[in-house]
């Protein structure tokens, strides 16, 4: 079980997947994905068959493994059952995709500080000509105020 375990492992970061990711897409708990990389444990038939299905080898593969520590005994050298069944990962983004992503996204963000920008001055302008409507009020409101005070008196 602790082949298995080791082999569970290193599929798993190959893919660079959390115990709580692979767990979710074998619909299991993280404490499992976690017991059965220790050796704890075993997935059950249902759940073999998942990895399996998941990491491009099949359930034989997946007891071989458990039994004997590898595919086949002795491996080849440099051999990796990750480099030679591993399904790509749709999820997995490549370095160059992730800096078109980066770069697009850093496009936005500047598109939208101009944007911000532009309206901070519009802003700043409508602020001013506030001021100068509050002004205006004060200086009403004190014409009002001595109107006021004359007619009383």
């Amino acid at each position: 079980m602790i082949a298995f375990g080791r082999w569970l492992a290193e599929q798993r970061k190959t893919r660079f997947w959390s115990q709580s990711v692979l767990a979710e897409k074998l619909d299991v708990s993280q404490n499992s994905v976690s017991r059965w990389e220790t050796g704890v444990a075993f997935p059950s038939q249902g759940h073999l068959q998942k990895i399996a299905e998941l990491f491009g080898v099949t359930p034989d593969d997946i007891l071989r493994i458990a039994r004997q520590g590898s595919l086949t005994e002795p491996e080849p050298a440099g051999y990796c059952i990750a480099e030679t069944n591993a399904k790509p990962d749709p999820d997995r983004e490549t370095p160059e995709d992730r800096i078109r992503r980066l770069k697009a996204e850093l496009s936005l963000m500047q598109i939208e500080n101009k944007t911000l920008k532009e309206r901070k001055h519009e802003l700043e302008a409508e602020l001013g000509f506030v001021r100068a409507d509050n002004l205006k009020l004060k200086v009403a409101n004190r014409q009002l105020k001595a109107a006021v005070q004359q007619f009383i008196d």
